[in-house]
């Protein structure tokens, strides 16, 4: 019986992705509720790398914290929820951020620690990305240099050598079917020439062997047979010779040439020149070798004279040796034999080709090959040099434009501040002035005043002293007994030095 509960699809075993093996979560309590803190992911080093430094620390808490528990939910801290954060909410996070990366930060560590270690997490990841790279192209090129690099490129040299070498023969055959399409121009030429003179020969016999046959009746049937066979065995080999000569050229004379072989074509030969019978006599324009002895026929007389069989000259007979046939046959044995060394030195010219491709260009292109590999390691450690040189280049110009930007920024505040110096010294300056100013004006009036007080002052004392002075004359007068007359009333000429003195 099936078990529904144990088969159903909620009971089967779930599969596993990237997302659950990944570390849990690490649970941050804040004044805004529950946070989680999770690990770097390559995503979130691509975000890292298109900030700026100062800007790390925040965007890392706002990229590795968010409010759900799901490993897989890598939703960012929107701004709203990142402003309501305080300063200890702050220290939380960056702790819960570091220990779910396994980064070491000192308690207390904020925002700009923070951002620190990203940064040397991201450059240590770029480094060892840079290793990782390095580690598979010092492996392909393990696995594509000497031996295996040198076993392809002799397997190729070969492939080329021999695809030359089928060139080369191919063109030298192609040579050989032209010489045997001539040689077989010469064959049929050789054939034109033999064959009407061994059919003219035929008849000939047969013409001389009519009346031979009724003049002389003392041969007998026998002798007349073997003629007879004779002249049948001439025809036949005549034809044979015919059948013969074209198969002779293409089947042992080519398998000579194929195989470089003269005594394989001269065997050939010899063998079908000992199937040819001694007996064989030369036909040439179309008359017979085979001819009685010269004797004088009475031209009246037809009857022809008689034959002295015994005292008659022998017959000459031809070498098989000499005949047309045997010729064109040990012509074409030369030729074949001329062939055959062409052959074997166009043979030996590859095989030297092959031994210099071998023992001397080969190895000097891979001598070469072998300098331009170390030339672009070199090359490719002075650029990784290079690159080193300039990132730390890059590296100290930012710091160097930074404390730059710090520069003008205090350059600007003391700007502002000797600015605002100048307006509140200017204005307390003119401030003074106006006061004093004002002040001077006042005393003026002041002193003016006392002294017009003091001038009518000193005018009453002095009309006072004017007015005793008389006085005391007139008492000194009087004392002395003087009249008023004698008595000089007019005061000294006070009055007029302090007219003076008031203008």
């Amino acid at each position: 019986m099936i078990d529904s509960k144990k088969d159903s699809p909620d009971n089967f075993p779930k599969k596993k992705t990237l997302a659950t093996r990944a570390p849990e979560k690490v649970l941050v309590p804040t004044s805004i509720g529950s946070l989680y803190a999770r690990r770097a992911s390559s995503s979130d080093y691509v975000s890292l790398a298109a900030s700026s430094k100062d800007r790390l620390g925040e965007l890392a808490v706002k990229l590795f914290v968010n409010g759900n528990k799901d490993k897989a939910d890598k939703t960012a801290l929107i701004d709203a929820e990142f402003e309501l954060l305080t300063d200890e909410d702050i220290a939380a996070v960056t702790a819960a951020i570091a220990k779910a990366n396994g980064w070491n930060i000192s308690n207390g560590g904020g925002i700009k620690d923070l951002g620190l270690l990203a940064g040397a997490a991201m450059k240590k990841r770029n480094a060892d990305a840079l290793a990782r790279q390095k580690e598979w192209l010092d492996l392909i090129d393990k696995t594509i240099n000497p031996p295996y690099m040198k076993l392809f490129d002799e397997v190729n040299k070969f492939n080329n050598l021999v695809d030359k070498i089928d060139v080369l023969n191919n063109s030298a055959i192609r040579g050989l079917h032209e010489e045997m399409k001539s040689r077989d121009q010469i064959v049929a030429q050789i054939n034109k020439l033999i064959n009407p003179s061994v059919n003219g020969a035929i008849e000939e016999l047969q013409k001389h062997t009519q009346p031979l046959s009724g003049a002389y009746s003392f041969l007998d049937a026998d002798t007349i047979g073997r003629l007879s066979l004779s002249l049948d065995s001439i025809k036949s080999i005549g034809d044979e010779h015919r059948k013969a000569l074209g198969p002779l050229w293409r089947s042992e004379v080519s398998e000579a040439v194929r195989n470089h072989s003269l005594n394989q074509s001269e065997s050939a030969i010899n063998e079908y020149l000992r199937d040819i019978p001694d007996g064989l006599q030369s036909f040439s324009n179309n008359e017979c070798v085979l001819k009685p002895a010269k004797e004088e026929v009475d031209e009246d007389n037809e009857e022809l004279p008689s034959l002295d069989w015994q005292n008659r000259p022998p017959i000459a007979m031809m070498r098989h040796q000499d005949s047309s046939v045997a010729v064109a046959a040990i012509e074409t044995a030369e030729y074949v034999k001329k062939s055959a060394m062409n052959s074997e030195k166009l043979t030996l010219d590859v095989a030297e080709l092959h031994a210099i491709l071998i023992g001397e260009m080969i190895p000097q292109w891979m001598e070469a090959q072998e300098i331009n590999s170390k030339k672009a390691e070199a090359d490719r450690a002075h650029a990784e040099a290079s690159l080193s040189a300039t990132q730390k280049g890059l590296e100290l110009t930012q710091n160097g434009l930074e404390l730059t930007q710090k520069g003008l920024s205090f350059t600007r505040n003391g700007l502002i501040v000797a600015f605002v110096t100048l307006v509140v010294t200017t204005a307390m300056s003119l401030a003074t002035a106006i006061y004093q100013y004002n002040s001077s004006k006042e005393t003026e009036v002041i002193n003016r005043a006392e002294s017009q007080a003091q001038i009518e002052l000193l005018k009453s004392q002095l009309d006072a002293s004017q007015e005793l002075l008389i006085e005391i004359r007139q008492l000194r007068a009087a004392t002395e007994g003087r009249t008023l007359l004698e008595v000089d009333t007019n005061p000294p000429e006070v009055a007029s030095n302090v007219d003076g003195l008031q203008e």
